[in-house]
């Protein structure tokens, strides 16, 4: 998997600006879900949904499907599944319900 590892590095900088990811350090994975909950359950969910627009939004600008499975592999590893994961998921779900966002405005 060596195009895989080739693609995560080059991710590093194309994802810097998304607030849940964190630069691994020299030699280490980058992590694709680095967040800190509220405990606030109401506030946790719109930051989740907010990361989601993000995350949608980096995906049509530079086009790497992958990043959605990377997100959801480090939720995984996290361990944790709280109101920023729900309010992240609810959002992209949200989001294929809008022909728009799929590119398919003009789809008959």
């Amino acid at each position: 998997m060596a195009g895989t590892k080739r693609s995560r590095v080059a991710a590093k900088s194309s994802f810097s600006h998304l607030p849940f990811f964190a630069s691994g350090k020299r030699g280490e994975k980058a992590c694709f879900w680095n967040i800190t909950e509220s405990g606030d359950v109401r506030a946790d969910n719109e930051t989740g949904r907010a990361f989601a627009r993000q995350a949608i939004a980096a995906m049509f600008d530079s086009n790497p499907p992958f990043l959605l499975g990377w997100i959801a592999e480090a939720m995984i590893a996290r361990g944790q599944f709280g109101a920023v994961e729900v309010g992240f998921f609810h959002e992209v779900a949200c989001s294929l319900d809008e022909p728009q966002s799929r590119g398919l405005e003009n789809a008959p």
